[in-house]
């Protein structure tokens, strides 16, 4: 047991009304906890003042508890999505009366860990406050597609310049936020929670296909769908199940609907992790068609159970699919999705390989050593420099 006390700032976390958000995070927290003499968050969870009857129960409310090893500290804001600058002033204020009713439970943390950049205004000013350095691992598939602004781009330049370390959760992605930033990253991936490894199973003939994400148009399912529909033609054994939800739903019901595929295709919406876990074991192929992906979660957890991929060249998961034993790297366009599908069907799979594979390199004890190393790296570099970090 490390005698690091760490505090993870997240940028999105579980809740109520969002079970699956930031899941990772909570995960990573919790087994970091295994290893750590104590791992800390605090979080404050944000939502809208129209839906403030929704969240009264949990409005302006601190909720501290401890979960699977982790203290957690977290607080329910609602925000006025207009108000831009009162929101981030009211969130400082807000994050120091956390901090400070931490420390007077915890002490001061020896290290922060952010989790994407919006959180990482809070660990500069612990970092100016008390001199405690923080490290930084970034998601955001955004800034694969120019989705952020200036001002956005300029505050997360910001946040990278004052961190000890920067992560970035894919080579793809590691390049990218260099060449943007014009500041160092490290390649540190996500990793695969143990109970995936565990539901490794053999499978024979390829009939059930798997799209995991939400539904949305970086996604873009809508291709699967017509490259789907037109496999039926030479494979009518074949099934399809989506999950996932998002602002395409409605649409893709309708394609489902006019190809008249439904007793084929499944949009099974949101399912929970316990669920995931089941789905992948009862599906052959995973089959992403994302334009970008940051790194691809979805990706490692069904690989874990012995399942091949099937993806479109989209950054992230070029980090994941290294060889052709494990899976097929396509073309972003309908004609190359439909032409590799066809290729993974015709093709014998060795499970156990592409199992043994996300063992080696993804596993929760591979990634936490590899964070843990970091962390005590920094710790010692902190020591000989004093406060000059």
């Amino acid at each position: 047991m490390q005698e690091i006390h760490l505090l993870i700032l997240p940028s999105w976390y579980p809740s109520r009304n969002r079970p699956n958000s930031g899941i990772f995070f909570k995960e990573q927290s919790e087994s970091l906890a295994q290893y750590i003499k104590k791992v800390s968050i605090i979080y404050i969870e944000h939502f809208s003042i129209r839906r403030f009857l929704e969240w009264l129960p949990l409005a302006f409310r601190l909720n501290i508890d401890k979960e699977n090893g982790v203290n957690r500290f977290i607080f329910y804001l609602p925000q006025i999505y207009r108000l831009k600058y009162f929101n981030i002033y009211l969130d400082r204020i807000v994050f120091i009366f956390l901090f400070k009713i931490y420390t007077a439970k915890h002490g001061i943390p020896d290290l922060v860990h952010v989790h994407s950049f919006p959180a990482g205004d809070c660990a500069i000013w612990i970092k100016k406050k008390y001199h405690i350095p923080f490290l930084i691992t970034e998601h955001s598939s955004s800034f694969l597609t120019s989705s952020y602004d200036n001002t956005i781009i300029r505050a997360a330049a910001r946040v990278f310049k004052e961190s000890a370390q920067n992560f970035a959760v894919s080579t793809y992605f590691k390049h990218k936020l260099q060449d943007l930033f014009h500041t160092d990253f490290v390649y540190m991936p996500n990793f695969v929670h143990r109970d995936f490894l565990r539901g490794f199973s053999q499978r024979g003939i390829i009939t059930r296909l798997l799209n995991v994400g939400y539904l949305r148009p970086l996604k873009q399912q809508h291709l699967l769908i017509t490259a789907f529909y037109e496999i039926l033609k030479t494979h009518p054994e074949l099934f399809l199940t989506i999950v996932g939800v998002g602002e395409c739903f409605a649409l893709l019901t309708d394609m489902v609907e006019k190809y008249r595929i439904s007793k084929k295709v499944c949009l099974f919406g949101e399912a929970s992790r316990s669920q995931m876990f089941d789905i992948y074991k009862s599906h052959d192929l995973l089959v992403q068609t994302s334009a970008f992906e940051s790194f691809g979660v979805s990706y490692i957890e069904a690989m874990a159970t012995g399942m091949p991929v099937v993806t479109t060249n989209c950054g992230g998961p070029s980090s994941i699919i290294t060889n052709p034993e494990l899976g097929i790297v396509c073309d972003n366009n309908l004609k190359s999705i439909i032409q590799s599908i066809e290729k993974a069907l015709a093709k014998k799979w060795n499970n156990q390989l592409i199992h043994d594979y996300i063992a080696k390199n993804f596993s929760e004890q591979r990634i936490c050593e590899d964070l843990i190393d970091y962390y005590n790296k920094l710790l010692c570099r902190t020591d000989t420099q004093g406060i000059s970090l």
